[in-house]
């Protein structure tokens, strides 16, 4: 990413962020669950982390920040 591109990344981003009041739950929280696995094989340990957690009016948002453009569900 060139300097320019990722200055202007950074400005629309603490736009979006001061544009509503946050009730941050937790940052960089990790994650871990078990899972019964396919039969006859072991179970699957997911984990991972957090970037964000959020509480909103609507529910709790999951923020997962990336130094690239948003992707949808479908892009993977």
């Amino acid at each position: 990413m060139r300097h320019d591109s990722a200055v202007r990344a950074s400005w629309k981003f603490l736009r979006v962020v001061a544009s509503e009041q946050r009730d941050v739950v937790a940052v960089e929280k990790g994650f871990k669950f078990t899972m019964p696995g396919p039969v006859g094989k072991e179970p699957l340990t997911i984990a991972g982390r957090f970037d964000r957690i959020e509480r909103t009016a609507e529910g709790i948002r999951i923020i997962d920040y990336k130094s690239t453009g948003p992707r949808s569900q479908q892009d993977g």
